[in-house]
């Protein structure tokens, strides 16, 4: 199912009732900036309205977009029209992705990712699990097999006439056991929310999803 999203109250209300897959990580102990429990008070409260980070990261989008065509020549766009988003959710399952770009014929996704530049050094070899966690639940909400991470350093600068971008792109690819995992992790969630239980993340689950998504992904760039 995809729903359009005309407002941002609008986005707003439907994050709320779903896991997104910025949020999938956390289920699977994999993003060390959130505990579960802490996604279980943000859907309870709805406390989360973006931040400095994510605003800055929405705006500088077209900017990744377009130094990746520019460097594989292809040919990725904004997934939305006419300012509303595009939101891709599962039938039967409380989760749900807004994925920032798609290809002109509709087969591969697009993560745009931009960081400070120290973290870019490490990010040129090892991109964080949870960026590409991220982008496989995409994958596995919109029923797409290929995905590409893009990550640009902010630092720009540039010391000769010829354009040389601080740009790693990652290409990422469903994978069935890992989605099967996020599903089962996913309804779990919901299920200690609705008997007010605490969310721990298994240890096993978090080393099996660790092994899956090293699987996913190679450097492209």
């Amino acid at each position: 199912m995809i729903l359009e999203l005309k407002t941002r109250e609008e986005w707003l209300a439907v994050r709320k009732k779903v896991v997104t897959a910025t949020e999938v990580p956390v289920l699977l102990g994999l993003n060390p900036f959130m505990s579960p429990n802490q996604l279980l008070k943000e859907k309870e409260l709805s406390t989360f309205h973006g931040n400095a980070y994510t605003q800055i990261g929405e705006w500088l989008e077209p900017v990744v977009i377009q130094a990746t065509n520019l460097t594989l020549g292809t040919d990725f766009r904004l997934l939305e029209e006419n300012g509303a988003k595009k939101f891709f959710h599962l039938d039967g399952l409380k989760l749900g992705a807004t994925p920032d770009a798609i290809s002109a014929d509709g087969t591969i996704l697009l993560e745009c990712k931009t960081t400070k530049p120290t973290s870019y050094i490490q990010y040129q070899m090892s991109p964080p699990d949870q960026y590409i966690l991220q982008l496989t639940t995409q994958l596995h909400c919109a029923t797409l097999k290929q995905g590409y991470l893009s990550i640009l350093s902010t630092d720009l600068t540039q010391t000769s006439p010829q354009l040389d971008l601080r740009l790693s792109i990652y290409e990422v690819n469903c994978n069935q056991k890992l989605g099967a995992l996020i599903e089962e992790e996913v309804d779990r969630f919901w299920a200690c929310k609705e008997e007010g239980k605490d969310f721990k993340v298994n240890p096993q689950t978090k080393a099996h999803a660790k092994m899956l998504v090293d699987m996913c992904y190679k450097k492209i760039h």
